[in-house]
């Protein structure tokens, strides 16, 4: 039932989005492994966050979440969604992770967890950089959301991935 859900959401969002004026713009996509498991390592400033990262994968051709598997974090144990993210990235997924596990207020980036550069090194992946820009002015914390302000223009930027120790740039698919 999720993916369905899912699948069905990735054919209405976009249109939904589109209405709305909302425009994506994409940067670096090509850092995206082209397959294999890799960790998005990304910003966090709006509830809507998840969003343009999903968008950037799949213009890249390839889905964040295999079979619309998310991995819930209990933030007091986070022992178990650890052990899932290692399992998965393992598997040749892409897993989308905020470094600093909260939403910043400020629009700054927050200190990083280390979590996420612990799951990738023992899985062996590499770490994409990814910022995401614009998601801020439609949904942020603390501040009111404009769900339906139009032309919130939102860029994706990734970064060239960063390999796991022992591997080289030319490693990486």
């Amino acid at each position: 039932m999720a993916e369905a859900l899912y699948r069905l959401g990735e054919w209405i969002i976009p249109p939904v989005v589109a209405v709305q004026g909302t425009q994506f713009t994409f940067h670096g996509i090509e850092n995206i492994p082209e397959r294999g498991g890799a960790l998005l390592a990304q910003n966090h400033t709006s509830y809507l966050d998840r969003l343009p990262p999903l968008f950037a994968v799949r213009e890249r051709g390839r889905r964040m979440i295999k079979h619309a598997r998310l991995i819930p974090v209990d933030r007091r144990t986070g022992h178990d969604a650890f052990a899932v993210g290692v399992q998965r990235l393992r598997e040749g997924e892409l897993i989308g992770m905020h470094l600093e596990a909260t939403i910043s207020r400020s629009f700054e980036l927050r200190e990083f967890k280390t979590g996420s550069a612990r799951m990738a090194l023992q899985a062996q992946v590499p770490i994409v950089p990814l910022i995401v820009l614009g998601a801020h002015r439609i949904w942020p914390k603390d501040n009111p959301k404009k769900l339906f302000r139009n032309k919130v223009p939102i860029t994706v930027s990734a970064g060239p991935a960063l390999p796991p120790p022992g591997q080289n740039q030319s490693g990486l698919h």
